[in-house]
């Protein structure tokens, strides 16, 4: 069983997608090009719009308005990469997300995983880097009140931004 599920709506993913593209673009607006921060929120933002684009080839191209993804077990996980062997993160996020697919239209419950993988493959780049972003999502434990390392990460670059103007 998975350890959180959720349905994800297309339309309300490209609306948080774009505002946060939105604040990346005001944060990198300002700063100095030869800021050291500035490659990296400009591949967040080109990410970000990798996304957002393959949402919006994802309502294009099926019948639905969202799908629903799950977050992997330890089980899950270490049984995705047994299959996986010797891969890189491109094989991975197929692999996670065929994995990690609950309800979508390229998948069924009766398919094997490889069946989900092959299916998987053939998703939008964009699609593949939005569904694999929200299955690590709902892997992660909510709600434990502790620090979250990608939390302190942004407050140390948000620092250093401030220092460096």
């Amino acid at each position: 069983m998975p350890l959180d599920t959720e349905y994800y709506e297309f339309s309300a993913e490209i609306e948080r997608i774009e505002e946060a593209m939105q604040d990346i673009a005001e944060t990198l607006g300002p700063l100095d090009p030869d800021n050291p921060i500035v490659p990296t929120l400009e591949q967040q933002g080109s990410q970000l719009q990798s996304q957002a684009d393959g949402l919006r080839w994802a309502l294009r191209t099926w019948d639905v308005d969202g799908v629903t993804l799950a977050g992997l077990t330890g089980g899950e996980y270490g049984h995705v990469e047994d299959g996986m062997g010797e891969a890189g993160p491109g094989k991975a996020r197929v692999y996670f997300v065929a994995k990690g697919t609950v309800e979508a239209p390229y998948v069924d419950e009766e398919m094997s995983l490889d069946d989900r993988v092959a299916s998987a493959s053939g998703l939008h780049i964009g699609y593949l880097r939005w569904a694999d972003a929200r299955v690590s999502e709902l892997m992660s434990v909510e709600g434990n009140d502790g620090t979250r390392f990608n939390d302190l990460l942004v407050e140390a670059r948000q620092k250093q931004t401030s220092t460096d103007d």
